[in-house]
């Protein structure tokens, strides 16, 4: 069975990698496509919704999981189900930019699909006990989950941040996943790996294509379910994954606060989140995603593993590792969008 999923991996990534080669082509001839405006950090004009292609491997790959009885049947109703319409929603959004309303509404019904399946939120550890939160738990959990998919949509600013991000996390929980033998979800996050790996290449700054709503939708919508449903078979801890996702959540948390206060329509489009300044300061994408990784990699994944192994301090572990780049956010977000 590892002689499988090892082939099934490496097919993905291949598959993803060839698919990808291809798209752009397709792309700019239905014109799918950003165009640079005052929000931009790309000179030119770039194929977009490659993250539609990613999702339509790692979906694919799923199907066959679940053939070859690697996955559950609940979780082909989550992850492939739910996945698919997302991402067409999103891919809808980068051809024909769908109203505002209508992508918080299917956000809505997609967290609340996650929630309904994985029956609730289940009770929430804090370190030396866990508290069940019933109901207004659940709704909290969907206004949560809107907010997440939103925030992934927000750190696709510049080239490779929001696949690097991708790839670092999934990378990450496939490993203490695995090793909390919870070989199904290490299985799923493998898929989303092996998929944004086949991506990446293409992606990477300078970007030859971009990801586009449909991926970082499906990026998203896959997180949240993974997030939910390791919580509840006990393999994966809130606090585990809020340190590996500390640098997106804190990023985009600051930068709306700051707005907030500073900004009269703070809800406007804008790009004045910390890694967007430093691009545009610096002039270059890919050393930003390579300072972002550098934080992630040597700092939040340290304190991640600690966070599994001393989880009674796992609370404590979340906010020293948020501190640090709450200071960087501060320090590089909206108060130096005009520097």
């Amino acid at each position: 069975m590892t002689i499988t999923i090892a082939i099934l991996l490496g097919t993905v990534f291949v598959c993803s990698l060839v698919a990808n080669f291809y798209y752009p082509q397709l792309a700019l001839r239905l014109h799918i496509h950003a165009v640079p405006n005052y929000r931009s950090l790309h000179p030119g004009i770039t194929p977009r919704g490659g993250g539609m292609v990613v999702a339509a491997t790692n979906l694919v790959a799923v199907l066959i999981g679940y053939r070859l009885g690697l996955i559950q049947y609940l979780h082909i109703l989550i992850f492939f189900v739910g996945g698919l319409v997302f991402a067409l929603v999103g891919f809808a959004d980068d051809k024909f930019e769908l109203p505002a309303l209508s992508r918080l509404l299917v956000q809505f019904a997609a967290a609340v699909w996650i929630i309904y399946w994985f029956g609730g939120l289940p009770p929430l550890g804090l370190g030396m006990g866990s508290i069940q939160l019933g109901w207004p738990g659940d709704i909290a959990a969907v206004l949560a989950m809107v907010w997440f998919f939103n925030l992934f949509n927000f750190m696709d600013g510049i080239d490779g941040m929001a696949t690097s991000g991708t790839l670092y996390v999934t990378g990450a929980a496939m490993l203490i996943l695995f090793i909390n033998n919870d070989h199904e979800f290490a299985l799923l996050a493998a898929l989303v790996f092996a998929a944004s790996a086949g991506f990446a290449y293409f992606n990477w700054p300078p970007a030859k294509v971009f990801l586009g709503d449909s991926g970082s939708s499906f990026f998203s919508y896959t997180i949240v379910a993974l997030i939910l449903g390791s919580l509840w078979r006990d393999s994966m801890s809130l606090w585990t994954w809020l340190i590996l996702l500390g640098y997106f959540v804190v990023d985009t948390t600051v930068t709306i606060l700051i707005r907030v206060v500073t900004v009269k329509k703070w809800y406007r489009a804008h790009r004045s989140h910390a890694y967007q300044n430093l691009a545009r300061i610096w002039d270059d994408h890919l050393k930003v995603v390579r300072l972002v990784l550098l934080i992630e990699v040597f700092w939040l994944i340290p304190l991640a593993a600690l966070s599994v192994w001393r989880h009674e301090i796992a609370p404590l572990l979340t906010i020293i590792a948020c501190l640090p780049i709450i200071m960087f956010s501060l320090r590089n977000g909206p108060l130096r969008e005009n520097a």
